[in-house]
């Protein structure tokens, strides 16, 4: 059930508890500084058969004072003998301790002194809650009789003790006892109260029996304190009294009992033998109508059967780690302790002394209230658990146990504790809706929590589901590699469910912490890094794609170029790509040993599509993998037709950042190596700065990796990143290509200039060639002669061309120079 820390100081409160309620039973009662008497009595089975003047002779000696009842209806005749004065005093009372029981004080000559008949007529006497009390001056001669009448239907009252108390202290006595048991009528129907509303709520049927057992106690408490004696010569109230007091309360305490303490699951025949005693408490209904005793007997019978099997259960299920038993265990203990001597009484027959409870008042009111109040720990347990579960179901789905986009959006990152941008991957199971409708929602919900599952191994910061089929991850861009890496793993076998096997297949958006407008604030929160990750997603969805990550362009609406995604892989298909070739030339001799692949879109309705139009697009969406494939393919197959033809050159490849981050690169190259009987040399790959400093440590690797496989390496668009020569100098580079922005003419003073010169001394230093990119004009050519630069492409070379075209100039050029030479 419930526990946890709270159950456990909860528990020990209750010890306390247990500990100060036998500390109070230990302690002895008080009986209002009584005076001892000597006292005789006689009983008959019926009213009639003594009549009503005291009779001569078969009198006995009542121990201690005390009256023994005879059970069913009885007349009893008590002799108050050893009076000396005027009995009693003043300040005293004559006391007959009695709650149902009618009393005719008689002097020796027949005549009424006083009676007390409860809630009924009082003549020269007090009645209280507990005591018949006469006061007025007797004289002292022949003995004193007192004349017990117990109705048929009250066997409640098993005697009753008589003595001679101090008037004042009794009252106050009485009193206290009497506004006890108000306190408990109005507890037992405010606990009521509580339990039928926490049924309502929580549609639970414990509470509302719980509060049909407290309705029952408070009954029999109500009519104790309430109704008039003689209102219960009435057969069918009786019958209404002895059925709430024994058989609906104790029929409907056995099944609260059962229920709370799940007495079926660790004690499966002991909760049989409850049910079969249940079923007796029910039906002494009829029973009790038509003779008290025999119910009385029965009752006590089912008690005896009970009781033991409540404690053995409770403590199978306490041992079993259910709190509810421990608290059911303690709160039996009053109850028990005020039914042994009844039952003793039942079974021997033997007149024993008033119960405990009738001079114990905290005793009296705790075999009232313990279990109720037990109960309304209980239902704080409950509540406290409820609160818990609610918090947890608000900040956690249902069926995968992971927190929910509340959850996530209440999660603030510490940047400078973390030294890395934040990335944000919203993923979307595709065809989800499909399987869903196809397998059903049971199945649908099992392979979430697969997918939910899947997704908590790839090593995420945090992990989320945001709604239905999507799911968001929560990392660092220095860990970003090794979660695809790991997501590519988790979901590269189908899921089985019920028998079904499912294949998994994600879209995802992520969305970079530098991409946002402000990233200035101590405290980041994910929710903007959350709505750029969804947008990239959107896009994917949108357009059938892997991976889509976030720019600004999303939002700008350029729905035209956008729309170029989706026929990314149709243009594959269709060989609507070229691979144009731009020359590059070197500067020494004007020779050409090398030239730059670039791409281009011959679009079927919109014409030739520069690279800068859907590269962009390409890298954001993941579509630029399937494009490096085609080019990388391309490239080697011109490369290969070349040295075959024998004119072998060295073409420059583009790479990408994302390229560098896809560990299956390297694969890829081996196998079109092998595909294409290509030469690796043939081959040198230029990479951007800002794509080398994206992920300088795995970039690093790939490029050691492009090495090995014997290709060569170029930094493209030196100068206009941010790379540190620090890393410069660990990179496995034979090149750098100088951004255009670089070779603008300048004067030999302008800044531009000494910082052209300055990154082509260094790249010498290094050991590098140096390549001059956009040279349009000869002033550029011969600035660039001047600062010693190795090689030269641009517009003032020529443009880029398709194969046939750039061989045929190629040949013309050839021809040129040897003309020149030979001139």
């Amino acid at each position: 059930m419930f526990f946890d820390l709270a159950d456990s100081l909860y528990l020990a409160r209750l010890g306390k508890l247990a500990l100060l309620m036998f500390a109070l039973l230990a302690y002895p009662s008080i009986n209002c500084h009584a005076e001892a008497i000597s006292v005789d009595y006689r009983c008959a089975p019926t009213q009639e058969a003594l009549g009503t003047i005291p009779p001569k002779e078969g009198w006995k000696v009542a121990n201690d004072n005390t009256v023994d009842l005879k059970p069913g209806g009885t007349t009893c005749w008590a002799r108050i003998k050893a009076l000396a004065g005027q009995v009693p005093a003043t300040g005293q009372a004559l006391s007959f301790f009695t709650n149902r029981v009618r009393v005719d004080l008689i002097d020796a000559q027949g005549i009424v002194l006083g009676s007390v008949d409860r809630y009924g007529q009082q003549v020269n006497a007090i009645e209280t809650i507990k005591r018949a009390l006469f006061t007025r001056a007797i004289p002292t001669g022949d003995a004193l009789y007192a004349k017990l009448t117990m109705d048929r239907y009250d066997d409640y009252q098993r005697s009753v003790p008589i003595e001679i108390v101090d008037l004042t202290m009794t009252l106050a006595q009485d009193q206290r006892h009497e506004d006890f048991q108000y306190a408990s009528f109005a507890a037992l129907l405010l606990i009521a109260f509580i339990a039928i509303m926490f049924a309502l709520a929580l549609r639970s049927l414990n509470y509302a029996l719980f509060s049909l057992y407290a309705l029952s106690f408070a009954a029999g408490n109500a009519f104790y304190l309430l109704l008039p004696q003689h209102f219960l010569h009435s057969p069918w109230l009786a019958w209404i009294w002895f059925s709430a007091m024994y058989s609906l309360s104790n029929g409907l305490n056995l099944i609260v009992l059962m229920r709370l303490g799940r007495f079926s699951t660790h004690s499966l025949q002991i909760g049989r033998v409850l049910q079969f005693c249940v079923v007796g408490f029910f039906l002494l209904f009829p029973l009790w109508y038509f003779d008290a005793q025999p119910a009385d007997h029965t009752n006590s019978l089912l008690n005896l059967i009970s009781i033991p099997l409540i404690y053995i259960a409770c403590w199978r299920g306490w041992r079993k780690g259910n709190s509810n038993c421990l608290i059911l265990l303690i709160s039996n203990i009053p109850s028990t302790l005020l039914w042994i001597p009844d039952f003793a009484y039942d079974l021997t027959g033997v007149g024993i002394p008033w119960t405990i409870s009738s001079n114990n008042d905290w005793f009296s009111l705790a075999s009232d209230l313990l279990l109720p109040l037990m109960f309304l720990g209980i239902l704080a347990g409950r509540s406290l658990t409820l609160r818990q579960e609610k918090h947890y179901l608000k900040m956690h789905d249902v069926v995968t146990g992971l927190p929910n986009r509340e959850s996530l959006q209440q999660i603030k990152i510490n940047q400078h504790s973390i030294g890395f941008d934040l990335v944000v991957l919203a993923v979307n199971v595709k065809r989800f809706r499909e399987i869903n409708e196809a397998l059903g929602i049971k199945i649908g919900d099992q392979l979430l929590a697969e997918v939910g599952r899947r997704l908590s191994s790839v090593g995420a910061e945090h992990i989320a589901r945001l709604h239905t089929d999507q799911f968001c991850l929560l990392t660092t861009d220095s860990q970003l590699a090794n979660v695809l890496e790991k997501l590519h793993q988790v979901f590269s076998y189908p899921a089985q469910v019920n028998g079904q096997i499912v294949d998994l297949a994600l879209a995802i958006g992520a969305a970079r912490e530098r991409e946002l407008s402000d990233t200035s604030s101590e405290n980041l929160s994910v929710t903007n890094l959350l709505r750029n990750a969804e947008i990239a997603l959107d896009v994917a969805r949108t357009y059938r794609l892997d991976w889509v990550e976030y720019d600004k362009v999303l939002e700008v609406g350029r729905q035209g170029d956008l729309g170029l995604m989706s026929g990314i892989s149709q243009a594959i298909s269709n060989n609507e790509f070229r691979l144009y070739l731009q020359p590059k030339i070197r500067m020494a001799d004007g020779g050409m040993v090398s030239a730059e692949a670039l791409i281009r879109w011959e679009h079927p309705t919109r014409g030739l599509i520069a690279p800068e139009h859907f590269i962009p697009f390409a890298e954001k969406t993941g579509c630029i993998r399937m494009i490096t494939k085609w080019v990388l393919s391309e490239a080697m197959d011109i490369v290969a037709l070349l040295r075959a033809n024998g004119t072998p050159i060295q073409l420059g490849v583009n790479l990408s950042a994302f390229d560098l981050d896809d560990t299956a690169l390297l694969k890829l190259l081996e196998q079109l190596l092998i595909e294409h009987r290509a030469n690796p040399a043939d081959i040198r790959f230029e990479i951007t700065e800002h794509s080398a400093m994206n992920n300088p440590i795995a970039a690093l690797e790939v490029m050691h990796g492009l090495c090995n496989l014997g290709f060569s390496i170029s930094i493209d668009d030196f100068g206009t990143g941010y790379s540190s020569l620090a890393y410069l100098q660990k990179m496995p580079v034979s090149e750098l290509k100088i951004d255009r922005s670089f070779v603008k003419k300048f004067s030999s003073e302008d800044t531009g200039f000494v910082l052209l010169k300055s990154i082509i001394s260094l790249g010498h230093q290094l050991g590098l060639s140096i390549v001059a990119e956009g040279v349009e004009n000869a002033d550029e050519w011969d600035m660039l002669v001047d600062l010693d630069c190795d090689f030269v492409q641009g517009f003032y070379i020529s443009e880029a061309m398709e194969l046939d075209q750039f061989e045929a100039w190629w040949k013309n050029q050839s021809t040129s120079s040897h003309q020149s030479r030979n001139g």
